[in-house]
């Protein structure tokens, strides 16, 4: 079916889903490399390994009231930085708790673009860890618009680990 010039493919079209999330996962990747290439240069601190700690170091070097402040007089500033913060703690949660990636569908990716506000994205766009959908988008946002005195990414982290990790094998809550 095709609406406006684009088509969209149908539900069971499986290859062309692979081939979108495989493009997100990279523009994911790309957004988090940035991130481990910025911060790491601005504070000597190998982000690369994706350790929770790093989030710690992300919280006092990266959010406070001047970063907050920034973002509010940039627009493409505070996109790239909470898309960035989005993807590296994703993939801090990926790598080490074992969380996965989800995109949005062709038709969620079309309806974000053409409102033209990428923040629209936070619904669609998270790392599932088991059941629970951990919007990381959102959480970046709350971190520079709060700072970390009242938003920390290392705290937000913290409380998935112990979900996580007090979920035993069967699913049930111990």
């Amino acid at each position: 079916m095709n609406h406006v010039g684009v088509a969209v493919p149908s539900p069971a079209d499986g290859s062309e889903r692979r081939q979108r999330d495989k493009s997100l996962l990279d523009w994911v990747r790309k957004a988090d490399r940035m991130l481990i290439d910025s911060y790491g240069e601005k504070t000597g601190i190998d982000f690369s390994n994706h350790k929770a700690e790093n989030l710690m170091a992300i919280d006092q070097y990266f959010l406070g009231t001047q970063t907050r402040e920034k973002a509010r007089q940039s627009k493409k500033y505070y996109e790239t930085n909470a898309i960035a913060m989005a993807s590296y703690l994703g993939e801090v949660i990926v790598q080490n708790l074992g969380g996965s990636w989800h995109f949005p569908t062709a038709l969620e990716a079309l309806f974000v673009r053409l409102l033209g506000n990428p923040f629209r994205m936070q619904r669609y766009w998270y790392v599932l860890l088991g059941q629970e959908k951990v919007y990381v988008l959102r959480a970046a946002l709350e971190a520079i618009n709060r700072t970390a005195k009242e938003f920390s990414l290392y705290d937000f982290y913290q409380e998935r680990e112990r979900r996580i990790r007090s979920v035993p094998e069967s699913g049930t809550l111990r």
